[in-house]
């Protein structure tokens, strides 16, 4: 076993021989695509979920040796103290992750233009055209290489509220351009209007979809950061949040223990599951809203 305590489940995928028992029954093009990605260099992988010092974890290595190509090489720092202090004391379900687009972008289309057939690219090619020409606006030129790699989100359990803000958030290397292709894919969304909410010196962009629609979607730009939440409210708070500072995930007590133990230069992605927070947040939600959708000799359990 590669984890301490006590196992609730290990699994261990031998890819390796996997793609050797099935290597005669795939198409040689899909081996040269692995290759170029170089996909085929995971051997194995090793999942297990252990129970240690009263906690829960769950760990995944990959096997990759020898050097690595394709999206297996492109460098990725690790997942610092300046995006985690951007989550709240109190969330709930958190994760962060560093993820450059662009060269991932990169990578899985030159691999297709590299070894697919010449009329199926042609074809992906005026696709790709039209859709942009539609849309009006460049996937990669205009969106995924004007994000950064820092991302993050997670559901924050209100003290004082039955709703949970649900909010996500990435760095921006090009403000200008993710603003007018936000801009571009809400003119043309039918159905749907955009009004400006001033809160502080910041400007909140608030998505109605129609009468029918419980969520109010919102997004800001707050320094270098693009924040997007289900409702104004959490977009506010996260906000708030982001501005004065003030207790994040680095000051909750259980995340430090478990991340404590792990090897922070090497971890690009990290997410944080607080079960008892939100279990305690459910009863709430099912004792106040339960017996009015439910008759209350009719539940199945005593509130």
């Amino acid at each position: 076993s590669k984890v301490q305590g006590e196992p609730l489940f290990e699994i261990f995928v031998n890819y390796a021989e996997v793609t050797r028992r099935v290597k005669g029954l795939v198409p040689d093009e899909w081996l040269e695509a692995l290759h170029e990605l170089g996909l085929d260099s995971l051997n194995g992988e090793y999942m297990a979920s252990t129970v240690r010092d009263g906690a829960s974890f769950d760990t995944i290595y990959l096997d990759m040796p020898g050097e690595r190509r394709g999206l297996a090489a492109i460098p990725t720092p690790p997942i610092g103290d300046d995006v985690l202090k951007l989550v709240p004391k109190n969330a709930a379900l958190a994760m962060a992750a560093r993820s450059d687009l662009a060269p991932v972008w990169d990578g899985i289309w030159n691999a297709v233009l590299k070894l697919g057939p010449a009329r199926e690219l042609a074809f992906m090619k005026r696709g790709l055209e039209r859709t942009e020409q539609r849309i009006g606006f460049k996937i990669r030129e205009d969106l995924i290489a004007a994000l950064g790699d820092a991302w993050l989100g997670y559901v924050e359990m209100p003290r004082n509220g039955m709703i949970p803000n649900v909010v996500l958030s990435v760095d921006v290397r090009e403000r200008a351009k993710v603003e007018q292709v936000l801009a571009a894919i809400l003119e043309r969304a039918r159905g749907v209007s955009v009004r400006d909410v001033a809160f502080g010196e910041h400007t909140l962009k608030v998505v109605s979809l129609g009468r029918r629609s419980v969520v109010s979607p919102s997004y800001a730009f707050v320094g270098d950061r693009l924040w997007v939440s289900l409702f104004p409210s959490g977009l506010k708070q996260a906000i708030q949040h982001q501005s004065r500072g003030g207790k994040s995930l680095l000051d909750n007590a259980e995340f430090q223990s478990t991340f404590a133990k792990l090897d922070r230069t090497r971890a690009e992605l990290v997410w944080f599951f607080d079960a008892r927070l939100a279990a305690a947040f459910g009863y709430d939600w099912v004792e106040n809203f339960g017996p009015g959708l439910v008759p209350e000799d009719e539940l199945p359990v005593d509130l």
